[in-house]
């Protein structure tokens, strides 16, 4: 059973089964302040809870950071994990980092870097700014694999790369796919990276499905879902 319509829901589709419910219905952009929205995805997860399935639920690798709390939508991710966890028997959280596919949410990093170049927006860049981005075909795959063989249970697992791409490698990525140069302007604040926190279990699952991520990854994810976009 798949609640939700978006990116997300329409991969999991794939591999559906009546056992369990895959939470994709969410609040979908980080800067979210209103608490209606916030309201809106506990009340809809609250309908689930009677199922008597396990739940799968998508939440947010910057939660294991305590510094991301001071913001609504981390603070909303965490207060939700932790009532999943004293209310459902049977679940594996998902924390994710940015994670690219065939979305037209404009507040996605690709989708923002992306666009910006296509409408010859500046682009502001942070000094030794990474990020961490996943394809959702190996979120998918790793999930089905994790299903299948009844890993995670009850447990809050981060299915993330097992690399930081520097942002500026990123929107390098962009411009040779559209042959446009990105207009950027560089932000004196210094963002320390955040550690890539991957169990041994979900390295062992990387290995098995032969997940490899390097530059060549991010070259092909990028390539992969936005080259085929014109870009005037």
């Amino acid at each position: 059973m798949i609640v939700g319509n978006g990116m997300m829901a329409k991969a999991m589709r794939d591999i559906d089964r009546d056992d369990i419910v895959f939470f994709c219905s969410g609040v979908s952009n980080s800067s979210e302040l209103d608490e209606i929205a916030f309201k809106r995805e506990y009340d809809l997860l609250l309908e689930h809870v009677t199922l008597k399935k396990k739940l799968i639920y998508f939440s947010s690798y910057f939660v294991n950071f305590d510094e991301y709390h001071q913001k609504k939508y981390y603070k909303h991710k965490f207060q939700i994990e932790q009532f999943i966890q004293s209310t459902f028997t049977n679940y594996t959280i998902y924390r994710l980092p940015q994670v690219v596919g065939f979305s037209h949410n404009p507040h996605t990093l690709t989708n923002f870097i992306h666009n910006s170049i296509v409408e010859s927006k500046a682009i502001p860049v942070f000094k030794n700014s990474k990020r961490n981005i996943i394809d959702i075909r190996c979120i998918k795959r790793v999930v089905k694999l994790a299903n299948d063989e009844n890993l995670f249970h009850n447990q809050i697992v981060n299915l993330v790369a097992a690399i930081n791409f520097d942002i500026e490698d990123i929107i390098q990525a962009f411009e040779a796919i559209s042959e446009k140069k990105a207009e950027k302007y560089f932000v004196e604040t210094q963002e320390h990276e955040f550690p890539i926190l991957l169990e041994e279990k979900m390295k062992t699952i990387y290995k098995k499905l032969g997940i490899v991520f390097n530059d060549d990854y991010l070259e092909t994810l990028i390539k992969n879902y936005y080259e085929r976009k014109h870009v005037g």
